[in-house]
């Protein structure tokens, strides 16, 4: 089945349905590290896939309860929470449950402490379900 494209929405933007399936793209521009926010509702992020120019890095995250305050995302234990990029081109399953409680996300190239600049516009697809 093809994806259905739905026009831009200001939150959202513009995303794709295959199925019960959304994908969003999040774009880190040129020069920079950190994406521009994403709104995910009731959806829950299941899956990236990064782009095959990747420049190397792994990816950190920052959320907002209301799109203006962002705080970095950490576990339980205190640690930032981290996915490791080991491959340009991947496509990462991702435990829905640690994203559960977001409902705003921006995605970080590298770490809050240590980010990376990405060397052109890059987009991650986020798939929701």
């Amino acid at each position: 089945m093809p994806f259905t494209y739905i026009p831009p929405d200001p939150l959202l933007r513009r995303f794709s349905v295959r199925d019960s399936m959304i994908v969003l793209p999040s774009q880190i521009l040129s020069g920079t590290s950190l994406s521009d926010g994403l709104s995910f509702g009731l959806l829950r992020m299941g899956a990236l896939l990064i782009p095959s120019s990747w420049t190397t890095a792994n990816l950190t995250f920052q959320s907002s309860m209301d799109m203006n305050t962002w705080g970095n995302v950490y576990d339980g234990a205190g640690n930032e929470y981290t996915v490791n990029i080991t491959t340009p081109g991947q496509y990462l399953i991702l435990d829905p449950s640690a994203f559960s409680m977001m409902a705003f996300l921006k995605i970080r190239s590298g770490t809050s402490s240590a980010p990376v600049n990405q060397s052109g516009t890059r987009t991650i697809l986020v798939s929701l379900s």
